[in-house]
This record gives C-alpha cells, structure tokens and sequence, in this order.
C-alpha cells in the first residue's frame, strides 16, 4: 500500500469525518485516471495542486449572491483517485452556501471501487453528494442530460469531467455573468495535469495571454485558435470573460502520469485561445482575435468564443432545459459540444450588445481555472455499448452539420467523404427547434461569430477522389501508421475499416488525410505526412485510367516495396507494377 494522498489532511483540514481510505489506497491501474497507464516511477504523495490564476484576478469583486449549483459529473470505470480528486476540490474551493449539491452519475461502471465503497464514502457529506446508476451504459452525452435531471437543488448546473481539479476561486467568475445574464454559458480556462506527476500547465493555442478562441476544422474536429482583434477590442480587461455565455472556465491540462499542471497550448500570448474546429470537426484551439482582445479593458474578462470543448461549463438549470437539453439522437461521446454551442450562438445589436442567435451566449472565463488530466498514451478507451453500433461519433457530427451547419456542410463532407451515406436518424425536432428559435444561419455565424476559423483552416477545395490507396490488384494499402507531422507513410494489409487507410486527393492536387498532406520526406524518396495548410504540397496528380500517382515537383511516380513496406517516389516505369495503385471508396457504417 502507498499513501497516495500525504498531505492531504492539511490540504482538506476542518472537513469533517475524515475518511482513512481517503489517505490510504491501493495503487493499480484500476485506481488511475479512466484507465489509464500508470508509470512504475511516478510519485503519488500529490495534494490537489494549486492551479495558478492571473494575478490581475484578485482586484475583481463579485456579487454575495451569485446563483447556486449543481455540480455534475459523470463517470465509467474512473479511477478511485481521480474521481475522489475531483469532488474534493470543488468541496474545498466553492464557497458552501453557492455549492447545493454534487450529482455523480455513474455511467454502467463495473469496477467494485465504484459500488458499495463509493456509497459509503460520500456518506460523510450528508447528502451533499449523491450518485445515481443508470441502468444501462448511455454514453458521456446522455449521461450528462440524464443529470440535468436528477440535479434538483441548484439554479445552475456546472459541469465537469470525473478527472479534473478546480482551481482557488473559480466559481465566483464563472457563475456572476450568469447571476447577471440567465441566457449565459460560461466555459473556464482549463489547464493541462500531468497525469505522470499531477503538474499543471496552461493549454497551447492561444494568444500573447495564452487565450484561445473555441473553433474546429471541417471535418468537426475541435480546435483552439488565438483571440482576434476584434473579441480584443471589445474588452474593457483581460480578465474580462470572452465571447463563446454558456461560462466556461480555463482548463488546465494535468498530466496523468506525474499531475504536473501546464496551461493549455493554442493560445495568445497570454494563453487565451478561443475554440474552433477544423472541417473535419476536430476540436482546436486558435489564439484571440485582436477584435476580441480589443473589447476588453482588462486581459482578465471572459471573452467570446465560437464553441467550446464540451466537458467543463456552467448553464442557468432551466436555460438548458429551454435548450431542450443535449440532441437525444448523439450517441455516447463526440459532437455534443458543437451542438450546445450552435444553439447558444449571439447575433449582435451593437459593439458591446450580444443576444444569442437562438437565445444565449457563450464565454470563456479567465479567472475560473480547471485543470484537466488528459488521455495518457497507452490508453485503449471505453468501447460503445452493442446496441450503439459502429460509428456512433461519426453519426453524430454528420447530426450537427446537417441540422446546423446549412450550405457549409459540404466542406464537412469534403473532409469526411467517408460519412456521406451514413445514416443519421429523424432530425425534424432539432430542425424544429431552429426555426422556432428563429436561429441565424450558419453562414451569418461564420462571418459574425467564427469569422476567424478560414484564417487558420481554410474552406476545402472539392475531393477528385477518396478512399483506400490500394497497390493495383493487391491486397496492400497505403498506411499513416497514425504518424503525423513528419512521419512516414507505410505499406500495410489493406482492412477496409478506413482510418489510418483513408485519403483524398483534392482539386489543389493535394494528397491529404484530415489535415495531413503526404509529400516526399527530407530523404529525397520516402512519402511523410505532415500538416499543412491550402497552399502547401500541391503535389500529386493522379490518372485513375493509367493507375498512377505523380509526383509533380520531381515528375517522379509514387511507388511501393510490398518487402520493406515503404512507399517513395522513383523514375516513372510503366511497366512496374509496383507504380500503379487504385483509390477505392471506403464508407462508413
């Protein structure tokens, strides 16, 4: 036995009916983080860290009575530790009369730490905590609605991750935009734990401030891009929260091998980043815009922001339930965040007046920070439950783009071709909901609200063609090995499955998977994938009637070695057949 939690009597000290099992656990992979690896050498004698705030945060003052909460947090098969870490930090660090309960809802979870041990361990609060089973595994998303439900008690519902720890004052920011405004969303900075060591770092992305924008890439993954100019220029300070009213906090990243907390990267050069999304619906995140920075007369007010991450956020009970709640279509995880995100997006009266496009707003908030442990390398995830089916994340981003994403999501389809004939089920009600909310377009979005995304992942030109990269009447195909950003490209058993095997050549002759391009390597001959932008390594042509890939800087052709599993560019041969290849189409079920 190892005592995982030395120091944390002085770090809890005067809450009451301490329990010993607190300070002593057994440590096993079990009790990591959702599974995750834990390393032979990491030191486990951690007490919740400090996550650091700017220090312009203690200069603002706050309302006595802000909205009460309910604190939500969902869970499968979590750690012992991390999920312990997380409810005593948000009973150590919220003021008691704001905090009306903690609702743990636990997902279908079959490890035995989580049954009985767990019922009478939250005993010591007196109520303060509950848990509630669901009767069979429903998924991150309706998990999360599933608690909206059972939370009773608070006029707000915050949500957070099961391995996360909040930070010294981080309810009073995150709650007063919505004590003053119902129709807000708030989002804290969340900040990077080292899941080795526990430390805490900011998250990349952002501006000079380290502040990011939420946004995504065209095949809906999430983003974070730097604030603009114009989110800037609306803010009277820093530390003013920035447009995405849902309130989110500053999530910190911690390492899950050492609990280590790091800001989050993507930001400016404060840190801020707002989130975004490339088109193939990644999450990223972009620094703020000067617009953004340029709002605010202070680097420590919330500032706009076109979508959030979707794990950790704060929203007035009954606003959500006006909202109807998550789409009950998304399935287990993946999506749900652009969704809520949409629905609460502002049109804008004047330079300081935002009326959310179908009735909300959505802001980051500075001086709330969350540290966050994400998925340590090594770690296999949680498989959907059977009646889900296959592609259950897929399914729901093709559910957001074709309820919210009108004419753009084509470009989604350009990045995703593989999703074009997957079925989505009845969207009606969602559609429904937009007209009735008398909701902008998502056209008007993109030049109001996300007018910063095309600088940082610009519109895709049209697919020539897609699919598995096959070696003509063989069975190997082109593989990215899941490398990026300089690695190299490999020669592997073709499996039909997509994924590591999926391209597209585009219009601009790009070779591309999600926003990776293949080009030749700094050897001369061997193809890497690497990132790029719309005007990088234009480099391919390929002549579906010859079977041919070309490389159009060397005139050289694409070709293979089905020994050494390479792939590389040699003198066009005609009569190699190791130069020719065929694209097959490859969709998704």
């Amino acid at each position: 036995m190892q005592n995982v939690f030395n120091g944390y009597r002085s770090a809890f000290h005067g809450m009451p009916s301490w329990n010993p099992e607190w300070v002593w656990i057994a440590v096993s992979e079990d009790f990591i983080c959702t599974k995750m690896l834990l390393s032979s050498s990491v030191n486990h004698n951690v007490k919740t860290n400090k996550i650091q705030s700017f220090y312009r945060c203690k200069y603002w003052h706050y309302d006595d009575n802000l909205l009460t909460s309910s604190v939500v947090i969902v869970f499968h098969n979590e750690g012992w530790s991390t999920l312990m870490r997380t409810v005593h930090s948000v009973i150590k660090r919220t003021p008691r009369k704001y905090l009306a309960e903690i609702v743990l809802i636990d997902d279908f979870s079959n490890k035995a730490h989580l049954k009985e041990r767990l019922d009478e361990y939250i005993k010591q609060w007196n109520g303060l905590v509950k848990v509630f089973r669901n009767e069979r595994r429903e998924g991150l998303i309706q998990a999360r609605s599933i608690g909206a439900q059972k939370a009773k008690l608070g006029q707000v519902l915050v949500y957070l991750d099961a391995h996360c720890e909040v930070g010294i004052n981080w309810y009073a920011p995150l709650i007063a935009p919505i004590s003053k405004d119902r129709t807000t969303c708030t989002v804290p900075l969340i900040d990077y734990i080292d899941g080795n060591d526990y430390s805490i770092e900011p998250q990349q992305g952002g501006d000079e401030d380290g502040f990011a924008r939420g946004a995504w890439d065209w095949s809906l993954l999430w983003k974070r891009i730097p604030l603009s100019h114009k989110e800037k220029s609306k803010r009277k300070h820093k530390t003013e929260p920035y447009r995405t009213t849902c309130t989110v906090p500053l999530i910190d990243v911690i390492d899950g091998n050492t609990y280590k907390i790091v800001p989050q990267g993507g930001g400016d050069e404060d840190g801020f980043a707002r989130g975004a999304w490339d088109w193939s619906m990644l999450w990223k995140r972009v620094p703020l815009t000067k617009r953004e920075k340029e709002s605010r007369k202070t680097k420590t007010e919330p500032y706009r922001s076109p979508a959030m991450a979707g794990g950790l956020f704060a929203i007035e009970r009954d606003f959500f339930f006006e909202l109807g709640l998550y789409d009950p279509g998304l399935q287990i995880w993946g999506g749900e965040n652009f969704e809520i995100s949409y629905k609460v997006t502002p049109k804008i009266e004047n330079e300081f007046s935002i009326i959310w496009q179908c009735g909300g707003k959505l802001l980051f908030v500075p001086c709330s920070r969350v540290g966050h442990i994400y998925r340590l390398q090594g770690w296999q995830g949680n498989p959907p439950p059977v009646y889900v089916g296959s592609s259950p994340t897929l399914k729901n981003y093709v559910r957001v783009v074709e309820v919210w994403w009108d004419e753009y999501k084509d470009y989604f389809y350009a990045s995703r071709p593989e999703t074009k004939a997957l079925p989505y089920g009845d969207i009606s009600e969602l559609k429904k909901f937009r007209e009735d909310h008398n909701c902008k377009s998502f056209k008007w979005f993109m030049e109001e609200i996300a007018y910063d995304i095309t600088s940082y992942y610009p519109l895709p030109p049209k697919n020539v063609d897609w699919g598995e990269i096959r070696g003509f009447e063989t069975s190997y195909c082109i593989d990215s090995m899941g490398h990026t950003n300089g690695g190299f490209v490999e020669l592997g058993p073709c499996h039909r499955m997509g994924g590591n095997q999926l391209f597209r050549i585009n219009e601009a002759n790009q070779l591309m998977q999600y926003d990776q391009c293949l080009t030749k390597g700094t050897d001369g001959s061997k193809i890497m994938i690497t990132h790029c932008n719309q005007n990088e390594y234009k480099d391919w042509q390929y002549f579906k009637n010859l079977h041919r890939f070309t490389h159009i800087p060397s005139g050289k052709c694409l070709d293979r070695s089905e020994v050494l599993h390479q792939v590389f560019i040699s003198e066009c041969d005609s009569s190699k057949a190791t130069q020719k290849w065929e694209m097959n189409n490859i969709l998704s079920v």
